[in-house]
């Protein structure tokens, strides 16, 4: 996918590749592979523009190919060329029917508004929430972390973010944005994409960084269309051309 694909329309060939009448059927092989054309890759590496998900280890995915094996965890297996969390299965055909049948699941609860039962599904949160924000079409925010999600939402005046699920926050702030969505935040607002992720693991200092500047793209442009504020959007603290 070319660097220069513009997010709607990255979004509109990952559901090209991935309908969601294909997930309950798809072949692990097309789930996971080395070959940078799987589900996992297009969700985490080609789709990197729609939200970021990067970070931490391939088991986030429930089961993945192997590029080299993996050391052998507590709660963890493999079988050589596989390797998944021990909770999905004894197998990889175990373990992948467990996790297809999450995925599809996710998808499909997505695709139907049902958000609050995506709380309690067993797999990563960030995985879960990329996937869930996929196939809802633009019904939720870009934001698959939680304390990035609730910051912002707590800089716009929703109290007791923290506290909420990620169903729950992700309703809050889509009530106080209009119901459309621009996936190209740099341009829309006019600033630089300097490379700036509003995404990942923070210190004190850069997590107050990170909130106050979400808090300023929520608030910046009330009436902007938009409905994806992303986990990876390239921001800039100055205006375009300053």
């Amino acid at each position: 996918m070319a660097d220069n694909t513009s997010p709607k329309a990255l979004y509109d060939s990952f559901l090209a590749k991935f309908p969601l009448e294909s997930l309950e059927t798809m072949p692990l092989e097309v789930y996971t592979n080395t070959n940078h054309d799987s589900f996992c890759y297009w969700l985490e590496s080609v789709a990197d523009r729609l939200g970021s998900i990067w970070g931490g280890s391939a088991y986030k995915f429930g089961i993945y190919k192997c590029a080299n094996l993996p050391v052998g965890m507590k709660g963890r297996m493999s079988d050589g060329e596989y390797a998944w969390y021990a909770k999905y299965g004894q197998t990889r055909d175990e373990a992948f029917s467990a996790v297809r049948r999450i995925v599809s699941d996710i998808a499909r609860y997505a695709a139907s508004g049902n958000f609050t039962a995506i709380d309690s599904i067993d797999l990563g949160t960030a995985v879960k929430w990329k996937i869930a924000f996929i196939y809802a079409d633009f019904k939720l925010v870009g934001v698959f972390k939680h304390v990035m999600l609730a910051a912002g939402a707590e800089s716009v005046g929703i109290d007791g973010s923290m506290k909420l699920s990620m169903s729950q926050l992700q309703q809050a702030v889509m009530a106080v944005k209009p119901t459309w969505m621009c996936l190209n935040m740099g341009k829309c607002y006019g600033m630089k994409q300097t490379g700036f992720y509003l995404h990942g693991e923070m210190s004190g200092c850069m997590r107050l960084v990170k909130r106050l500047l979400i808090g300023r793209l929520i608030r910046a442009h009330p009436r902007w269309p938009w409905v994806g504020m992303q986990s990876m959007i390239y921001v800039s603290i100055r205006q375009s051309g300053t």
